[in-house]
């Protein structure tokens, strides 16, 4: 989530797979051949030796073996086959991921490993480039490849596929790669997953990749990319996923996305989007997160969103410059769950039908141009947690049904005309942590029992009389 936060407000949280375990198949052995037994400690393969554990947490072992105490690297072992004279062992998958693996891919024999189907070194202290010198020959077996949360570098070789021309997962991302992104991982024809975010990529989206047909997942965010989103992206048959959000890109929103009907993540967040919402997007049914925050989007906010998306759960399009009011029907998106408007140039009231949003745990509307008094309906929204109001133009009382709001906690009103007196079972909230109301008319006496387990307490420049709570000397509970 991109949601800015002041000081004077109160924060609040915004909203890896695991690698596929290599199926195991015994093969029994030859009738004519004698049955070797297995060894006792069966050996790793020489060419997973060579990688060192910087951090001591254990040896490589065959699965199956006892782990101890603690993640331990594994190999996954498959296809052991009973010959006259040894047991041989043919790797089909590696898993060592977090366990302190520290050099080059150098040490590590590739070429060797032929029935290698899952490679997964992620999150270990990895340098050097992605390729060694001694991966000559095409690795056809290899169908997943996890290297994410490593220091590897340098360029991501455009003759990638060719090593690899079965890939159907990449994840390279959290490494220090540089140049650009190879249009060739198009030849990549069995591709469903593309993860290469917080690298350090420059040169735009390569259009060719929209040839991927089978693509489902395109991960590019947090690199400076630059340049547009290319329409080509909507000749993806089969995207659920793409994330292009803090990559520099300075274009419209295609409204070729629009054909790519499965798609239910749209992540185009922090770059230079500009103009308005395509009404296209509303043919897809499927959306559940859509976020367009910190853009230069105009326009409306189009409400066949919130009709066509009967599954949304986020709607972000905070810090753009859109205008209009909040259409009605977001009513209709029973299922939202963090619902961000804030920082935006709109208007009106806040509609009654907000109510009905009963699986909220986040609104923030703040930063507009609101007005009119805080509809009573809010107090339907049981599930809420945050609630961000300030900086607008409302008037009138805080509604009694403040109080029916039980899982509030945090609540930034400040910046408003509001007035009157807090209302009783506001005050009586048992999990709220923070409230921030400072600039307003709020008047009378602030109950006894009030701030006992709040950690953050705004609310200066207001007519209150009397004395301040004892609850709030008590010792506060953190704000997670």
């Amino acid at each position: 989530m991109y949601a800015d936060q002041r000081r004077k407000n109160v924060d609040a949280p915004s909203p890896s797979s695991r690698p596929r375990q290599a199926s195991r198949r015994h093969v029994a052995a030859r009738a004519s051949a004698p049955a070797a037994p297995p060894p006792a400690a069966p050996v790793v393969p020489a060419a997973a030796r060579g990688l060192g554990a910087g951090r001591g947490r254990g040896a490589l072992a065959v699965e199956g073996q006892p782990a101890g105490a603690g993640r331990r690297p594994r190999l996954v072992v498959s296809e052991r086959l009973h010959c006259a004279v040894r047991v041989a062992w043919r790797v089909v998958g590696m898993d060592v991921a977090g366990a302190g693996l520290a050099g080059t891919l150098g040490a590590l024999d590739l070429a060797s490993l032929s029935s290698l189907a899952s490679l997964n070194l992620s999150s270990n202290a990895l340098a050097g480039p992605l390729f060694p010198a001694n991966v000559s020959a095409p690795l056809v077996s290899v169908r997943s490849v996890d290297l994410s949360n490593n220091s590897l570098s340098g360029p991501i070789p455009p003759t990638l596929p060719a090593y690899m021309p079965n890939l159907k997962h990449l994840n390279l991302s959290s490494n220090q790669f540089v140049g650009e992104i190879p249009a060739s991982l198009a030849k990549l024809t069995k591709l469903q997953s593309l993860v290469l975010a917080s690298i350090r990529l420059a040169g735009g989206i390569p259009a060719v990749l929209g040839n991927v047909s089978g693509l489902r997942e395109l991960e590019l965010s947090s690199n400076p990319l630059g340049g547009t989103i290319p329409a080509a992206l909507g000749k993806l048959l089969s995207p659920e996923r793409i994330n292009v959000s803090l990559t520099q890109l300075e274009s419209t929103i295609p409204s070729e996305l629009s054909l790519c009907t499965n798609l239910t993540v749209i992540g185009l967040a922090g770059n230079n989007l500009s103009g308005g919402l395509p009404p296209s997007l509303a043919k897809l049914t499927r959306v559940r997160e859509f976020n367009v925050s910190k853009n230069m989007l105009t326009g409306e906010i189009l409400p066949d969103y919130f009709t066509s998306w009967t599954d949304l759960r986020v709607f972000q399009a905070d810090g753009n410059r859109f205008t209009g009011t909040i259409p009605p029907e977001v009513a209709t998106a029973s299922r939202l769950e963090f619902l961000s408007l804030a920082t935006n140039n709109l208007s009106g009231g806040i509609p009654p039908v907000i109510g009905r949003l009963t699986s909220l745990t986040v609104l923030d509307l703040s930063e507009n141009e609101f007005s009119g008094t805080i509809p009573r309906t809010i107090g339907n929204l049981t599930s809420l947690t945050t609630l961000r109001l300030y900086d607008n133009k409302l008037t009138g009382r805080l509604p009694d049904e403040f109080g029916s709001m039980t899982a509030l906690q945090r609540l930034s009103i400040n910046t408003n005309m509001l007035e009157g007196e807090l209302p009783a079972g506001l005050t009586r909230l048992p999990n709220l942590l923070g409230i921030v109301a400072f600039d307003k008319l709020f008047s009378g006496t602030i109950p006894s029992d009030f701030g006992r387990n709040l950690s953050i307490f705004s609310m200066s420049n207001n007519k209150f009389s009397g004395g301040l709570p004892a609850g709030l000397c008590s010792t506060p509970r953190p704000v997670p």
